[in-house]
């Protein structure tokens, strides 16, 4: 039931009724970390947790005159973002901290935001994108992605017509985590999509490129999110 974003192998150590949790390789600088116990958590004699409990905590940042390697500059459409659109290396989202990541990804819109599925090394992450004022800025939340092949993919749901029931992992986090038919989120305006998609972690937030849709979006580590449009 507990787990970190972004993904760490972390090992357990108990003392009483005290935990200690010891990542297995060292923090990456200027990082905004956010550890869950999940609602799914139970204590000893089997009683759920009644709220999950979340950790926010941040690393230390890049001391001035220890720039990061000329390797951890960002390349192609994220470069093109980062320098014409937030002022790079001296505007808000800072330096990048490790190499541009291209990995297996798939997304779904929904009624009030979308899900972008990630296929990471450790744990496969889901983020959870609310729409603001309009679809072009908002909030976002990021989950570890509990499905697992041998699952139920959907609870057979009746959706209202036109829309979907997501299912695997969107559909296990929206209905265990969102609150199913009534999530913020509202239903699946689509199937999902697979896609290879790229990210990119910097001292001040994330950058995912979303293929379908042509977008850069950025994950402030405030937790509020922009899209910019690929260059």
């Amino acid at each position: 039931a507990t787990y970190i974003a972004p993904a760490v192998p972390l090992a357990f150590a108990w003392q009483g009724e005290t935990v200690t949790i010891v990542p297995f390789v060292d923090w990456r600088v200027g990082t905004t970390y956010t550890l869950t116990v999940a609602g799914t958590a139970r204590g000893r004699d089997g009683t759920l947790l009644k709220s999950p409990f979340v950790l926010h905590f941040r690393t230390a940042g890049i001391p001035p005159g220890r720039e990061p390697p000329e390797s951890l500059n960002p390349i192609g459409r994220f470069a093109l973002v980062w320098r014409s659109e937030l002022g790079g290396p001296t505007g808000p989202l800072g330096y990048a901290i490790v190499p541009e990541q291209e990995l297996w990804s798939a997304r779904q819109h929904f009624e009030r935001g979308m899900m972008i599925w990630l296929d990471q090394l450790y744990e496969d992450q889901i983020y959870v994108l609310y729409y603001g004022s309009d679809e072009t800025s908002g909030d976002w939340q990021r989950y570890v992605d509990l499905w697992r092949e041998g699952d139920p993919e959907k609870a057979g749901l009746t959706p209202p017509e036109g829309l979907y029931e997501p299912i695997r992992g969107f559909g296990r986090l929206w209905r265990d985590e969102l609150g199913g038919q009534a999530a913020p989120i509202g239903w699946a305006l689509e199937p999902e999509q697979g896609f290879v998609g790229c990210i990119q972690s910097f001292e001040h937030g994330t950058m995912v490129w979303v293929a379908p849709d042509c977008i850069v979006y950025v994950l402030w580590e405030d937790g509020s999110w922009t899209a910019y449009p690929e260059p």
